[in-house]
């Protein structure tokens, strides 16, 4: 059941702007990226490509946060990527063409379809 919670306000949060901080700053909360350390997020919205860049203060490497940047790109209209930035300064980078090559799909239609991203949610929650 709690799980279909998540699912549920990762939904209502989706949105076509990634400008809006409130909606993409819970919807990183719901997806528990805290577990791996403080963050904090930088919206680039100046300019397309628009994204999200995740920094946390500690080392994190060795986790892909595949899961996460493509839910994320899949339930925001206009977010084209996300970078995770850990202290010393790696970053994974995931965008929309590479979330479409790795899906097989365009993950974009999560956004119309909570089916489409509850199935992705459950299959990838372990």
């Amino acid at each position: 059941e709690p799980v279909y919670k998540v699912i549920d306000s990762l939904y209502e949060k989706s949105g076509d702007y990634v400008g809006d901080n409130t909606a993409v700053s819970g919807m990183f909360n719901d997806l528990g990226i805290g577990v791996y350390g403080n963050y904090r997020l930088e919206l680039a919205t100046a300019e397309e490509p628009y994204g999200v860049i995740v920094k946390y203060s500690n080392d994190v490497k060795g986790y892909d946060f595949k899961r996460e940047a493509i839910i994320m790109i899949g339930l925001i209209g206009n977010l084209d990527y996300v970078d995770f930035r850990d202290n010393n300064s790696d970053i994974v980078h995931y965008d929309y063409e590479l979330a479409k090559s790795l899906m097989k799909y365009d993950v974009k239609k999560m956004a119309a379809d909570k089916a489409r991203l509850e199935l992705f949610y459950l299959e990838t929650l372990y």
